[in-house]
Formats: C-alpha cells, structure tokens, sequence
C-alpha cells in the first residue's frame, strides 16, 4: 500500500521516499488511482513502476530528447570508464605535474579553455600510450583548438581514428590524394628524389648523409638511380676511383728520393670501387629541397578538377578558408580535398597520387559519417605513392615521418593559445557511471551557467590569431 494525501484535485504521495504529486480532472479518476495505490505492493517492482509512469506528469518533447540523450551518455560512460578513473586520478592528485586538469566533469590540457572531446580522451587515458604518442597527440590538440570551426575541434581526431590516419610528431596528419601532371621537367628522377628522401626521414635517418647516384647506358642515358651514404669518400662526380699510394718523389739532383702518400686516380678496380664510373647527382637533402625550383627540369603538377592549381612536392599548396565549405554534410564541395588510403584509386580526379601533410588548424570539413574524405585550406605535398595491382594506395609507415612544415616551438604554441579567441558550444562533461538522470539535469544547468559566464570572458577579449 502507498500512503496518499488529496489536496483539492492533486494527489501527493511518497514513493521509495521520493514525493510524486499530480493533479486530476474528475473524482473518478482520483478514486481510481487512490484504490490501485491501496492496492500496490510496495515490494513489487513492477506494480511500484506502474504506479510511478502513472503519478508522473507527461513528458515533453525536451524531456524526451534529454533522456535520450542521457541513455546515450551512459553508454559512452561504459566506454569512457578507463578515462573518468584517470579522471578522478587527476582530480585528487595533490602533485601538481601534469599538463591536464578537470573543470565540472570536462578534461583540459592546462592553459587551452576549450574541454578535449571524449574521444581524444581516452586516447589520453590509455595506460599504453607511448611518450612517442603522447606527444604527436599533445601538439595535434594544441594547434587543433587554433582551428577556428567549433565542429572540426569536436569531430576531427574521431575522423582521423576511424580512418586510420596517422599523426606525426609536429602534431600534421597524413592524407592522401590525386593529381594531374602539369610539366614532366625530369619525372623520373624527381620522383625517386621525393620517394627516397620520404623512405629516409620515415627510418629516423636524416637524408643530408646520402647522396644520389645513377649509372649510364653507352650512350650516356640514365638506366638507374641509387642511393649511397656519403660517409663513403668518393674524390669527384665521376665516383670515388681513387685510392692513396706511395710513390717516390726525387729531392736532389744526384737521384735521391723520398716516398710521399699522393691520391691516384683510375687505380681502383670494380671489386675496389663499386661506383667507378657511375654519376654523383648530387645530396638527397639538397635535391629535395629543390624539387620546388621552377625551371624546366622541376615536375609540377596541378588538380583534377580545375586543372589551374600549381602543385609542387615540398611546397604548400593553400586557397584563402572563406572559399572553402565548411558543412560536413556536404561531401563534394568547395575546398582543398584529402583522403584516407582506402578511399584513393588510382585515376580518381588524377593520375598521380601524392601523400600530403595537414595541420589540423587547416581543416574545414571532416564528415565523420563519410567514407573518409575531407577538405582543408591548406596541405603540404611531401612526396609521390605508389599503387597496387588493384589500384589502391600501397600506404607507408610514416609515424615518424615529418619536416618543417606546421612544426612550432613549445614557445611558440603557448604564445598562438595565448593570443587566441576560444569559443565553444558542445557539452563534453565525461559523466559518471553512477549518474541518475537528476543529477544529469542538474549538470546540465551548472554547465549552461558557467558557459554562459564563460562566454562574457570570451566576448571581452580582443585579440584574434
């Protein structure tokens, strides 16, 4: 039986110690719900729960879709529970050493008022993160929040994760795409160049230590490109074929001699001197590092869709951001496209596939319902790919692949947070697994409360980026 008091059409009653009150048009309807509270056994959760959806007013839509909504959060809370106990770690450690804190509920790397999205968190949390890790994803969080669309903050590193798309240590991501050949100028060997120097940067070894070499036919045409580290001595371009002997030097007119070390040249046999012969090219670094000079030897390409766009490995190509689309529902739109591995084929809007670098600050659209294509303002073409026999991107192990480009000092990062103007609009409060659905409303209006403040801090500053 549930105890129950009228109070003119309003009957209020306490269930499980919680009051309940509803107010009723008729006295049949009254006298029919007093005798199934009589009725109701109070150790009957069904009947207790029938009771409870009658003595509840009826929901409106907000309400519907809050509940919803909490549903939906208690499920990423099963997901995110390796990251609210990291959490809590971090809320209760009294050292003051890491370079993140927890505000309401929300995760902040320390000094960025922009709360990290749960995704991106638990990548954070995870115990197996490697320092490597940590800080490709450190720097790609702090020149993500430079990133003036609210949505690609959000959505962007869920995008790249389910894309399998790697970050590098600057904090850029490689993409992929196609292109047109614009001028060949000498193709061959400057796509050797920008692959070989890619392989050399991605095994730790730095490219300044090799130089290019390629042998000749008897007609003087190249038949072959390679490499050789340069801690192998070679005296001219014509390859090392030299070697140090002693030969006797007269000193008087009576025929005295001494012996003197001298280099002699044309000594060396093939088994001595396996480039004899063959044509230094030049340093791997340098050749690179020209790949951009626009002369009739340099291979340029341009995009498949206006055909208008100069194209150079090692050179940023860019377009202003107030020409690109930023609604990541639209998948096919003005913009500076890029793709995961899987999505490129050979001769899809071009007939060269390029691996390219993206700073995060530089995206405009990442539709993470897609099949893993995005648009940006800005990339970085690094070097040329290769396709399989089906014509798919053959992808190469590029975590630790990285140049100039996109690389700040930590100096320089705190200073481009310091002088930006953050804004932010989605609720990124990692709940409990413990959390009713009360306690869920009632941080949702703690935390409207304090973004409202926020947003009057926000509107008082001044600088932009």
């Amino acid at each position: 039986m549930i105890k129950a008091t009228k109070i003119g059409n309003t009957i209020v009653c306490f269930i499980k110690e919680k009051m309940y009150q509803k107010t009723f048009e008729s006295d049949e309807q009254i006298i029919s719900v007093y005798e199934l509270m009589m009725n109701t056994n109070e150790k009957n959760k069904e009947e207790v729960s029938k009771l409870v959806e009658l003595m509840s007013p009826i929901k409106t839509e907000g309400e519907i879709e809050l509940e919803q909504e909490f549903a939906e959060k208690q499920l990423e809370a099963e997901k995110n529970a390796q990251l609210i106990t990291w959490m809590e770690t971090l809320s209760s450690s009294t050292v003051n050493n890491s370079d993140f804190e927890v505000k309401n509920d929300e995760l902040f790397m320390k000094n960025i008022p922009i709360p990290i999205p749960e995704f991106l968190g638990r990548k954070f949390a995870d115990p197996n993160l490697s320092d490597e890790e940590r800080f490709s994803l450190t720097n790609f969080w702090r020149l993500l929040v430079l990133n003036p669309n609210a949505k690609c903050r959000e959505d962007l590193y869920g995008f790249l994760a389910k894309n399998k798309m790697t970050i590098t240590p600057s904090g850029c991501f490689i993409a992929y795409r196609n292109v047109n050949l614009h001028q060949e100028g000498n193709k061959i060997q400057n796509e050797f160049v920008a692959k070989k120097w890619t392989t050399t940067v991605v095994l730790g070894k730095n490219p300044q230590d090799y130089n290019l070499y390629a042998t000749r036919d008897k007609k003087g045409n190249i038949t072959k490109y390679y490499l050789v580290e340069t801690v192998e001595h070679f005296a001219n371009s014509t390859g090392s074929d030299y070697k140090e002997i002693t030969v006797q030097v007269p000193i008087s007119a009576d025929g005295t001699t001494v012996d003197m070390k001298v280099n002699s040249y044309g000594q060396l046999d093939n088994d001595q001197d396996p480039h004899k012969g063959e044509v230094c090219i030049g340093n791997l670094s340098d050749l690179y590092n020209n790949l951009t000079v626009n002369d009739s030897n340099a291979t340029i390409y341009t995009d498949g869709h206006s055909g208008q766009m100069r194209i150079n490995i090692g050179e940023a190509v860019s377009i202003p951001r107030s020409q690109c689309d930023s609604n990541p529902d639209a998948t096919c739109s003005r913009g500076l496209h890029a793709a995961n591995s899987d999505w490129l084929e050979e001769g899809y809007f071009g007939n060269t596939g390029l691996a390219i670098l993206i700073n995060p600050m530089n995206v405009v659209a990442c539709p993470y319902r897609d099949s893993g294509k995005l648009r940006c303002c800005e990339y970085m073409p690094v070097t040329v790919i290769d396709f399989d026999d089906d014509k798919k991107v053959i992808p190469f192990d590029c975590l630790s692949l990285d140049i100039n480009y996109g690389k700040h000092t930590q100096t320089q990062l705190s200073n481009m947070i310091s002088n930006a103007k953050f804004d932010y609009n989605k609720n990124q409060k990692i709940i409990p697994l413990d959390i009713d659905i009360n306690q869920y409303k009632s941080m949702l209006f703690d935390y409207n409360r304090s973004l409202d403040a926020m947003t009057t801090i926000i509107n008082n500053r001044v600088t932009d980026v």
